[in-house]
């Protein structure tokens, strides 16, 4: 021990060779206004933008407690393999703590298939560009051997992505940095160390007014390419109900309601115009095409025009018209008032099947939407498929269903109000104005100079 002290007299020429850790200011939380509207954000992942094998740290601190080791600390993982899964943790907890929208709770096992959680708005990424550390290997006093217990500081600078899910892009992109120290001895030093400062790297993230001002709009209304306005109001014919009880005329309403294969999988849509169908988003959701299918089988295009995440709902062209459609019920349905859904349930082969319910109720969900609660059965495949009265006049759009833990169906089913799906929309039913035989007709003869 004595050997050690006098070699170690002057603490210039026994400090170790740790790598510098740059000042980093962190950011007070946002000023988010009470009763602001956000948008839901997720954690998307990291990456890596550090090759193996780069140097990315060293051993310093303190001659008297830290073991002097000139050896660097070198990047051993892939350019794109996660560190921890404590970077979910950090960036759900940090971005709650500043008061964002955040969703995919972690600590839920079961959050990727749970029914009826929110569709995320905007997915956040992260690369992670540059990794500092400075740790100090701690030592026993008496003999001088190496605890394998480090404590120190890490820096971390990390490029951020927005991804809108309605715009399918990137919408915005920052960097920020994160600083970090230890100071209680661990033998995991310097993931604690990262984790931490990665940590902090999400909290600076917060507290940018520009990301702020992106999760405070909402991307999927009315999304389609690069349009953020509301469109133009849209004409949809008003044609006379139907006044007499659905047995008498079922063939011609079920006509109406369409098979939508998303390619993955498939839903059901209901005409209202011989070329436009509504039917829900999560059906048509990052499809612009889908394939239609009649009742008789045929199939063919479908351009999705319009559509909104918060209702659930999406406007959806074919290629070709004379559609059989179903005339639109504006007046609100009444309590215990019979009800049928139509579409097709689980199977393509099973389309245009009816179930009949009644209403039990008129509850609003989760963003505060008016929705009608019916006992009427409904199975996945029914999405998107028609809702109509005792006569067939469409009233609303199937869109959730609750179900037991063994998979069975409980009998509360919940569907969309046609009027308030047609307002989402900015959709109209209006009387068409009358046609003109001759639109030249009212026009004066020219007159001929002489």
């Amino acid at each position: 021990m004595l050997r050690i002290v006098m070699l170690c007299a002057g603490l210039a020429a026994c400090g170790g060779a740790g790598m510098p850790i740059p000042d980093v200011e962190m950011r007070p939380p946002p000023d988010i206004p009470l009763g602001r509207s956000l948008a839901t954000i997720e954690y998307g992942g990291v990456t890596y933008a550090i090759p193996p094998g780069t140097t990315i740290g060293g051993y310093g601190g303190s001659w008297f407690s830290c073991a002097q080791r000139g050896d660097p600390i070198s990047w051993l993982y892939s350019r794109t393999e996660a560190f921890s899964r404590d970077f979910e943790d950090a960036f759900f907890r940090r971005m709650r703590l500043a008061g964002y929208n955040t969703v995919g709770d972690p600590n839920n096992l079961f959050k990727a298939i749970e029914r009826g959680q929110p569709r995320t708005d905007y997915l956040v990424a992260g690369r992670i560009e540059d990794i500092r550390l400075d740790l100090c290997v701690q030592r026993n006093l008496l003999t001088g051997d190496e605890k394998y217990l480090k404590t120190g500081r890490g820096y971390i600078l990390v490029e951020w992505q927005v991804f809108s899910q309605s715009l399918k892009k990137v919408v915005y992109t920052t960097r920020t940095e994160g600083v970090a120290r230890l100071d209680d001895p661990s033998m995991m030093a310097a993931q604690l160390l990262v984790n931490n400062a990665f940590a902090s790297s999400v909290s600076n993230l917060a507290a940018e007014a520009a990301f702020l001002d992106i999760v405070s709009r909402d991307a999927t209304l009315y999304a389609i390419a690069d349009r953020e306005t509301r469109p133009a109001p849209l004409l949809v014919p008003e044609v006379p109900l139907f006044d007499a009880p659905l047995a008498d005329h079922a063939p011609e309403v079920r006509r109406a309601v369409a098979t939508i294969d998303n390619g993955l999988s498939h839903g059901s849509g209901v005409y209202i115009t011989p070329s436009l169908l509504l039917t829900n988003y999560h059906v048509v959701e990052g499809r612009d095409t889908v394939l239609v299918r009649d009742l008789g089988g045929d199939w063919q295009r479908g351009e999705v025009l319009r559509r909104d995440r918060r209702r659930d709902v999406a406007l959806v062209q074919t290629t070709s018209g004379g559609h059989p459609f179903l005339p639109i019920r504006m007046d609100p349905l009444r309590l215990t008032e019979d009800v049928f859904a139509i579409g097709t349930p689980r199977l393509r082969g099973l389309a245009g099947t009816v179930t009949r319910g009644a209403v039990s109720g008129f509850p609003r969900n989760d963003d505060g939407l008016p929705d009608i609660q019916a006992d009427v059965a409904v199975n996945p495949g029914n999405s998107g498929g028609a809702l109509v009265d005792g006569r067939g006049n469409l009233v609303g759009l199937t869109y959730a269903g609750f179900a037991t833990a063994d998979g069975g169906r409980t009998g509360l089913n919940l569907f969309i109000p046609i009027a308030s799906a047609l307002e989402t929309l900015n959709l109209s039913v209006e009387v068409p104005p009358p046609a003109v035989s001759d639109p030249w007709e009212s026009y004066p003869e020219p007159q001929r100079g002489g």
